[in-house]
C-alpha cells in the first residue's frame, strides 16, 4: 500500500467566512490519491455557493439538513472509500500544501502500513494567525504511539489529525453531541494493532467551536466516554492523577 487512497471528509454548516479555507487546504494538496468528501448541512449564509466553486474537485457533495455534527460526519464516513479516512471540518484546514504526500511519504515506506497514523494540530485564532501546537498548549509531551490507555488523562491527539484505516472506523455515536469524536478515536484504537507518530503537524484547527462554546457538558460527556471506556473505578484514578500533574506543574511554576 505504497500510495494509499485517503479518504478526506468536510462537514460544514454556515461557514460562509471560513470554509474556503479548507475547501483550498484539501484541493491544493498535492498527493493525488485522495477522494473529497463534503457533507453541508443545507447552509443558508453563502457557503453553499463557496463550495460549488470547487465542484470539480470535490469527489462527493451533499447538501441536506441533518441531525447535528456527527449525524454528518457518520454520512460523510458511509460514502468515503478510501484506505484511510480523515476528518477536516469546516473552518479547520490541513497545514501545508504537502502535508498528505509528506505523510505517505514518511509512513508506507514498508509495507506493514500503520492502523492509525496522528500527529500534531496546531491551534489557531479566526484570523488565521497560529497560537501554539495542542501539546504545547495543554504543556504535554506529544505521545510516540496511541495505546488504548492514552487518553487516560486527557486527550492528547485531535481528531483533525487523527488518521485511521476505514475499516476500523465505526460510526459516530450519536447519544454525545458534543465530544462523540473522542468516543470514536478510543473506539478506533481499540481495534488498531499499529499506529504511528507522524513528526509534524497535519491540521491547524480554530479555537472557539462549538465544542469550546459547550465546554461543561463537553467535559461531562468526556467523562462518561471514559468511564465506557475505562470502568468507573479507573476513571476516578486517573483524574485524581489528573489533580496531582497539575498540582506538579503549578509547583514547578511558581519555584
Amino acid at each position: 500500500m505504497n500510495q494509499p487512497k485517503i479518504s478526506i471528509i468536510t462537514i460544514v454548516f454556515n461557514k460562509a467566512d471560513e470554509i474556503e479555507y479548507t475547501l483550498k487546504s484539501v484541493t491544493e494538496q498535492t498527493y493525488s490519491h485522495i477522494e473529497y468528501i463534503v457533507i453541508d448541512g443545507h447552509s443558508t449564509d453563502g457557503t453553499i455557493e463557496i463550495i460549488q466553486k470547487y465542484l470539480n474537485q470535490i469527489n462527493i457533495y451533499i447538501s441536506e439538513k441533518d441531525q447535528g455534527i456527527y449525524d454528518a460526519m457518520n454520512k460523510g464516513l458511509s460514502k468515503a472509500s478510501g484506505d484511510y479516512v480523515l476528518f477536516i471540518n469546516g473552518g479547520d484546514s490541513l497545514h501545508q500544501k504537502e502535508t498528505i504526500q509528506d505523510i505517505v511519504d514518511k509512513s508506507f515506506s514498508n509495507l506493514q502500513a500503520a492502523d492509525i497514523i496522528f500527529g500534531e494540530c496546531m491551534l489557531i485564532r479566526p484570523d488565521r494567525t497560529y497560537i501554539s501546537t495542542r501539546s504545547a498548549n495543554k504543556h504535554q509531551q506529544f505521545p510516540t504511539s496511541l495505546p488504548h490507555l492514552s487518553f487516560k488523562h486527557g486527550t492528547n491527539v485531535s481528531h483533525q489529525s487523527f488518521m485511521t484505516k476505514r475499516k476500523l472506523a465505526p460510526f459516530f455515536d450519536l447519544q454525545y453531541k458534543w465530544s462523540s469524536d473522542v468516543d470514536w478515536m478510543l473506539n478506533c484504537m481499540k481495534k488498531a494493532h499499529l499506529t504511528l507518530a507522524y513528526d509534524g503537524i497535519i491540521s491547524d484547527f480554530v479555537i472557539g467551536g462549538v465544542t469550546d462554546r459547550h465546554r461543561l457538558s463537553s467535559l461531562w460527556e468526556r467523562l462518561k466516554i471514559m468511564k465506557k471506556h475505562y470502568g468507573f473505578f479507573n476513571t476516578i484514578l486517573f483524574h485524581f492523577e489528573i489533580i496531582l500533574i497539575r498540582l506538579k506543574e503549578k509547583l514547578v511554576l511558581s519555584s
